[in-house]
C-alpha cells in the first residue's frame, strides 16, 4: 500500500489523522448540519477496520510487532475498564458509561495503540507533527475569532471562555504552550525561507493565545518549557531559539495584554487558589476514605464540600472537583488508576531517556513538552481530557522510529508484566 501520501483513502492513519484534526478543532461540533453526525466514532471504526485488513492481507512480515501491539492493547482495556470497576463498587450501575466525556475517553484509548504502531517510520512522524500543528492552528484562529470578536469571556473577570467542548482558559493555555517547542522543531528542521515564515506565524499565534488566556500556570509551564529548549539545544540552535525567542515574545507583549496577567500573579492568594488548596485536601482525605476503587468517575466534587466545610447551598451552585490530575485519578479510581496512570508517565520517559542516545533535539523537544503537560497537571484536572491522552500519546510516539515499538516490546512492558 502506498504510503507516501498524507491522505489515503485505505490507510489506517487517515482516518486517524481525520479523528485528531476533530477532537482538536471540534469543528464538527460547532457546525449544526455536522453536530448530529457519528463523525468521531466513524474515524475509529474505520481505522481499527482498516488496520486489521491492513495487517492480515498486507503486512504479513510485520507480525513480530504484534506481541508489542498486543500489550499496548492490554493497557489501553485496562485504562477502560478502570472506571467501570470503579462504578460498580459505588453502586453507580454502569452509570459512567452515558458520560460523554467517558465515551470520549474511550475512543482515544481504544486509538492509542494503533497511533502508537503505524507511527514507526520518520516520514509517518513527520506527518503526525503536521497534523496536530495544523489542528491547534485552526484551533487557534477558532480561539481568536471566538475570544475577539464573539467575546466569548467569564463574566468576573472577563478571561477568555469559549463555548465549545475544552474551551476552559487554563486548558487551552496548556495545549497552545505545548505546541510551541513543537513548531519550534519544525521551524528548524525546515529547508525552505516560505515554511520558516510559516512556522514563526504559527509560534506567533500559539505564543499570542498562550498569553491571551491569562493562565498563571500556562504562563509558567510556557517560561519552563522555553527554558528547557534554550538549555540543552545545540549552541547553533540555541542562539536560532533565543533570536526567535526574542522576537516572538515582543511580538506577544504587543499584542497582548500583558498588564491583565501581571495584576493576576500579583493576587496568587485570591479566593480561587484557596479554594484549589482545599481540594487537593479533599482529593486526599478522600483518597485514604477510598483507597483501592476511588469514588467513581468525575465524583469527587461531591466530595468537596464535605471536607471543606462550607455551607450545603454552594454544593449546588459551584461544585469544585479536585485541581490535580494525579490526586483526582487516585481519589475517583483508586490506587490502581493512579498506578497506571503514573506507569504510562514511566514508559514516556524512559522513551524520551532512550531517545536522547540517538537523537537528542527530538528528545529535548520531547521533554519540553512532557514538563509542560506535567506542571498544568498539578493545578488541573486533565486526566479524562481526550486531547490531553492524545498529547501524552504524541510525545511517546514521536520518540524515534524504532524505539517507540522498541519500549513496549523488549523493556518496560516486559517489567511491568512481571
Amino acid at each position: 500500500m502506498n504510503r507516501a501520501s498524507f491522505f489515503h483513502l485505505f490507510d489506517p492513519l487517515t482516518y486517524i489523522y481525520i479523528y485528531i484534526f476533530l477532537i482538536i478543532t471540534t469543528i464538527h461540533l460547532q457546525i449544526t448540519a455536522l453536530s448530529n453526525l457519528p463523525m468521531e466514532i466513524g474515524c475509529v471504526v474505520s481505522a481499527v477496520v482498516l488496520a486489521i485488513i491492513d495487517e492480515i492481507f498486507f503486512h504479513k512480515a510485520r507480525i513480530m510487532h504484534v506481541s508489542a501491539f498486543l500489550k499496548a492493547l492490554m493497557l489501553a482495556l485496562l485504562a477502560i475498564i478502570l472506571p467501570l470497576l470503579s462504578s460498580i463498587a459505588n453502586n453507580d450501575y454502569l452509570g459512567v458509561i452515558m458520560e460523554g466525556e467517558y465515551r470520549s475517553y474511550c475512543k482515544i484509548i481504544l486509538l492509542s495503540p494503533l497511533i502508537i504502531y503505524y507511527i514507526k517510520t520518520t516520514q509517518r512522524h513527520e506527518q503526525l507533527i503536521k497534523v496536530v500543528l495544523f489542528s491547534f492552528t485552526v484551533l487557534g484562529v477558532i480561539f481568536l475569532y471566538r475570544y475577539k470578536i464573539l467575546h466569548e469571556v467569564r463574566e468576573y473577570d472577563l478571561r477568555p471562555l469559549l463555548r465549545i467542548k475544552n474551551g476552559d482558559p487554563n486548558f487551552l493555555s496548556m495545549y497552545f504552550t505545548l505546541c510551541i517547542p513543537l513548531a519550534g522543531f519544525e521551524y528548524r528542521n525546515a529547508k525552505k525561507l516560505a515554511m520558516r515564515l510559516v512556522y514563526v506565524v504559527i509560534l506567533l499565534l500559539f505564543f499570542v493565545c498562550t498569553v491571551m488566556n491569562q493562565s498563571r500556570m500556562g504562563i509558567i509551564a510556557l517560561f519552563i518549557t522555553s527554558a528547557i529548549m534554550m538549555i540543552f539545544l545545540k549552541w547553533r540552535l540555541r542562539l536560532q531559539n533565543i533570536l526567535l525567542g526574542f522576537v516572538v515574545i515582543c511580538m506577544t507583549l504587543i499584542f497582548s495584554s500583558g498588564g491583565e496577567i501581571l495584576t493576576r500573579f500579583n493576587h496568587m492568594a485570591d479566593t480561587s487558589n484557596l479554594d484549589r488548596l482545599k481540594t487537593l485536601k479533599a482529593g486526599v482525605k478522600t483518597f485514604i476514605e477510598y483507597p483501592f476503587a476511588g469514588v467513581g468517575w468525575n465524583n469527587s466534587s461531591a466530595h468537596y464540600y464535605t471536607f471543606s466545610q462550607y455551607p450545603p447551598f454552594q454544593s449546588e451552585a459551584a461544585p469544585y472537583e479536585v485541581h490535580n490530575t494525579f490526586l483526582k485519578i487516585a481519589s475517583e479510581l483508586g490506587i490502581l488508576g493512579f498506578f497506571l496512570y503514573t506507569t504510562f508517565l514511566g514508559i514516556i520517559v524512559i522513551a524520551i531517556l532512550e531517545t536522547w542516545k540517538e537523537d537528542r533535539e527530538r528528545a529535548v523537544v520531547n521533554s519540553a513538552m512532557l514538563a509542560c503537560l506535567f506542571v498544568n497537571a498539578l493545578t488541573i484536572s486533565a486526566a479524562y481530557k481526550d486531547i490531553y491522552i492524545l498529547l501524552m500519546i504524541l510525545i511517546f510516539a514521536l520518540n524515534g522510529p524504532k524505539k517507540t515499538i522498541g519500549i513496549l516490546d523488549n523493556k518496560t512492558l516486559s517489567v511491568l508484566a512481571t
